[in-house]
């Protein structure tokens, strides 16, 4: 699933995530609030979108701390 808008627009969800600067964009998107259409629901794209992402730093590795030992 491609981003459609922002820094990161054209690029899958998958490629955002590889790095710790897109790992931190994608859990910063996951907490947006939904926007809704004309019935009142959260766009289904959005919702499978916020799946993935969960899916992704649930399996994401622990950043590094800096800490040597």
């Amino acid at each position: 699933m491609a981003i459609s808008f922002g820094k990161y627009k054209g690029q899958t969800l998958r490629t955002v995530g590889k790095t710790e600067e897109g790992l931190r964009y994608l859990e910063w998107l996951e907490r947006q609030e939904l926007k809704l259409g004309k019935d009142g629901k959260p766009f289904k794209s959005d919702l499978e979108r916020n799946k993935i992402i969960r899916s992704m730093l649930a399996n994401a590795p622990e950043p590094e701390d800096g800490v040597p030992f």
